[in-house]
């Protein structure tokens, strides 16, 4: 039997693997792990205490949307920016084998899906 790691645990590791990278990826690194955190408590999951493999399958879609209901749908670059530390840490789990109720490639077609998109332009 596998024994899975706390949330907390794992997100504290996908912030050391990315000490390769400059600072300041970093310090954006560890400022979209503390969002990620953040909505995990606002969602009932308390990453000290729940497991990994307890990580609800459509979390990164349910991420995108907290952060667009509280940055707003104009701000892409921040919620780009605390999507990609969120995405890390799916590919973290994926790759250590940590969450099997979790898919990366639905789980990225789930955030397509409600995804605001961009104006279309018309041609001139």
């Amino acid at each position: 039997m596998t024994q899975y790691p706390t949330l907390k645990r794992a997100l504290d590791d996908v912030n050391l693997s990315v000490r390769a990278k400059s600072p300041n990826t970093r310090i954006t690194y560890a400022m979209g792990l503390r969002r990620f955190g953040a909505f995990l408590e606002d969602s009932s999951i308390d990453p000290s205490d729940v497991t990994t493999d307890r990580l609800p399958s459509d979390c990164l879609e349910q991420f995108y949307l907290w952060l667009a209901d509280r940055h707003g749908r104009d701000r892409t670059s921040t919620i780009n920016t605390y999507m990609s530390a969120a995405r890390s840490v799916l590919r973290y789990l994926a790759r250590h084998d940590l969450a099997p109720q979790i898919s990366l490639e639905k789980s990225s077609e789930q955030v397509r899906a409600v995804a605001s998109k961009s104006i279309y332009k018309a041609p001139r």
